[in-house]
């Protein structure tokens, strides 16, 4: 049986490491990875109409695409993916709290891990503030999961589980 392992997707360059990682995992051992957009309601709109909420669906959908694409030409640079030894990829999304969310899909999917890329004070995307992922989510993530949490900074190179 496959483990699974959960990425929660921020439109960061960490988040792309992080897949890369995931990928080169996945093909060592029997892998599935899950890709997790959470979009805050207040984006999405509070009265959330179909609309809306379908755009906001394709546009997450494209942008894991983008991210997971990248990964894989990146990875395959590097000559060390074979994509036939990696399981399946899947990709989901869902709008709400983002530590909540996590933890739901986790228990789902019954996820062995979940892997998180955080941007740290070198990463472009740090100065931009365009990442979800504080200290005060991670660390409430990290008591509630259901299974190991690694948490990764920008420009390290190894995961550290909390």
């Amino acid at each position: 049986m496959s483990k699974k392992v959960l990425i929660p997707i921020e439109y960061t360059f960490i988040t792309q490491r992080t897949i890369e990682y995931a990928l080169s995992l996945a093909q060592q051992d029997d892998y599935e990875i899950y890709l997790f957009r959470v979009a805050n309601p207040k984006v999405v709109g509070r009265s959330v109409r179909r609309d809306t909420l379908s755009n906001a669906l394709e546009r997450a959908m494209d942008s894991m695409d983008r991210l997971l694409m990248r990964a894989i030409v990146e990875v395959s640079k590097e000559g060390e993916l074979d994509l036939a030894q990696v399981g399946a990829i899947h990709k989901r999304f869902s709008v709400g709290d983002l530590v909540t969310e996590i933890l739901k899909m986790a228990g789902n999917i019954s996820s062995d891990m979940i892997l998180m890329g955080v941007p740290s004070r070198e990463d472009p995307d740090y100065e931009k503030g365009q990442y979800n992922f504080t200290g005060s989510a991670i660390g409430e993530l990290v008591d509630k999961a259901p299974c190991s949490v690694y948490v990764r900074k920008t420009f390290d190179e190894t995961f550290i589980l909390l």
